[in-house]
């Protein structure tokens, strides 16, 4: 273990190598960049009541999910990166459905 510790560097988690994608971390990855061009897509549709400050903290925690997307994918954490996407999709999702999300074209 200790030369391939060496081999891989502090940095890098166990068991991956430089330049390498694993299938999972490959579905992950692919997975998470369609959805969330998606998410970005569909993203400055959505709108909120004037002066709702609820509906304007729910719509910065989907911002921040959809931050953390971009944070994690950079980092190549690609698990964590999916499960911040699906989270933002399920917040998008649910803020359409309570009547909390409004889309532009049909206010």
């Amino acid at each position: 273990m200790g030369e391939r510790k060496r081999r891989l560097g502090k940095s890098q988690p166990e068991g991956k190598m430089e330049g390498k994608m694993n299938k999972t971390d490959a579905q992950l990855h692919e997975e998470t960049h369609k959805w969330l061009g998606r998410l970005q897509a569909e993203l400055p549709d959505v709108t909120i009541k004037k002066g709702d400050k609820k509906a304007a903290a729910i719509l910065k925690n989907l911002k921040a999910y959809i931050s953390d997307t971009s944070y994690f994918l950079k980092k190549k954490d690609y698990l964590r990166a999916f499960e911040a996407c699906v989270y933002a999709w399920g917040i998008l999702e649910t803020g359409r459905m309570a009547g909390v999300f409004l889309n532009r074209a049909n206010p």
